[in-house]
């Protein structure tokens, strides 16, 4: 998963000059401010990093760049629903693991997920009437949960 920012120099910024660079999230701790090497204060003033809502520091930016390293592309959106759901609000929450094991997959509603599951068991159409007269999403969301079109385990 990439993850990019924008750090930029509060020296040159508080003197009315904007002064950064767009980079990936992994090297923003290391970021040097190009006009004066001197300088020795930035900060993340952009992010493309979908589970942040505020400006971080350079720091924190690296550090959520090495804790979602392993996330791949196809799993970016599930995941940042997964997060989204967890409330993780720092790097050291993370836990892909548990991401992994909980995703179920991408489903258009709770329903659809829940009538492919009792196929998958061997429930079909043929039980009876009384059986499948409605699907209970109370119950179902005992064991689920679903996230922007994401599946989730829940326990």
């Amino acid at each position: 998963m990439d993850l990019r920012v924008w750090v930029g120099c509060l020296a040159c910024y508080n003197a009315g000059r904007l002064v950064g660079d767009w980079m990936d999230a992994s090297d923003a701790a290391d970021w040097k401010c190009p006009r004066d090497p001197s300088h020795e204060e930035f900060q993340c003033m952009d992010d493309e990093v979908p589970w942040v809502s505020h400006e971080m520091s350079a720091t924190e930016a690296t550090a959520w760049a090495e804790a979602v390293a392993d996330v791949e592309d196809y799993e970016a959106e599930a995941f940042t629903a997964f997060m989204a759901h967890e409330g993780w609000r720092s790097p050291s929450d993370v836990n892909l693991d548990d991401f992994r094991e909980r995703y179920c997959g991408e489903w258009e509603s709770p329903e659809a997920h829940a009538w492919e599951y009792l196929e998958d068991v061997g429930i079909s159409a043929d039980a009876p009437g009384y059986f499948m007269l409605r699907f209970d999403e109370i119950a179902w969301r005992q064991d689920y949960v679903y996230e922007n079109g994401h599946v989730f385990r829940s326990y």
